[in-house]
Order: structure tokens, then sequence, then C-alpha cells
């Protein structure tokens, strides 16, 4: 009877170990997604702010670019917001090794679905901000197409 005990101990502590691991790599996988989100954004951002002179005259709709300006700040900030939580359910996995209290468990979970929906505003803002950029660029190209028979 206490082999058994010993036996099963050993599998509720490799499935702990293992959903412990799962949850590094799923993070993991979060943290690249938040350093190429940031890079693209602070890419993107600055390569509008430098080429925006190339717009000779007045640019039309300059609103869609203030709009792309803001939503890809908020893109940048939303990525760093996230990467914090990140940073913070990782170190909550690391103390977590060898625990086996689930309010723990469920206190990361919580902030790791924070992280989530914070991960999806910069999504979406780099979305919006693209589309606002692709669209300034073709209305002011077209528009200077048409009066320089480009």
């Amino acid at each position: 009877m206490s082999d058994s005990y010993a036996g099963e101990l050993t599998n509720r502590q490799l499935d702990h170990a293992s959903e412990l691991f799962l949850r590094e790599k799923a993070i993991a996988g979060r943290q690249a997604l938040d350093r190429a989100l940031l890079t693209l954004s602070t890419g993107a951002l600055a390569l509008s702010l430098v080429f925006i002179d190339h717009f000779n005259g007045s640019p039309k709709w300059t609103e869609l670019l203030y709009a792309s300006w803001l939503a890809f700040v908020v893109a940048i900030l939303s990525v760093i917001f996230s990467s914090g939580m990140t940073v913070t359910v990782l170190g909550q996995l690391s103390a977590m090794w060898g625990a086996s209290d689930r309010n723990d468990s469920n206190t990361i979970i919580r902030t790791a679905k924070h992280a989530d929906r914070v991960i999806r505003v910069a999504l979406t803002a780099f979305t919006v901000a693209v589309v606002s950029f692709i669209i300034f660029v073709v209305v002011n190209r077209l528009l200077l197409c048409h009066t320089s028979h480009c």
C-alpha cells in the first residue's frame, strides 16, 4: 500500500510539473509575440514619421495619419504593459515549482487572462494603425498621381 501511495504522489508531481512546463512554454511564445509586435509597432511608427515629408503640399485626410500614430502608441504601450504582466506570471510560475497550492495557480491564471486581454488590445491597435496609415498613403498617393500625372 505504501508503494502505490508513493507512485500516486509521483504521478501528481509529474502532472503538476508538466502543467507548469506547458505554461512556461506558452509564456515564452507570448514573449516572442510581444517582442515582434513591439518591434513592428515602433518600426512602423518611426518609418511613418520619417517619410511623412515625402507628401508634397498639404496631404489630405491627415486625421487618418494622426489616428494611425495614436494607435501605434497604444499598441506600443499595451505591449509593454502585457510584457510586464507576462514577466509577473513567469515569476509566479517559478515560485510555484514544488508548491501544490491551487490558489496560487488560480492567481496565475487570472493574471495570464488579463495579459491576454491586453495583448488583444495591442493587436487591435496595431491593425487599426496599419490600416489607417495604408488608407492615408493610398489616398494621398492617388491624389498626387491624379494632379501630377505620374
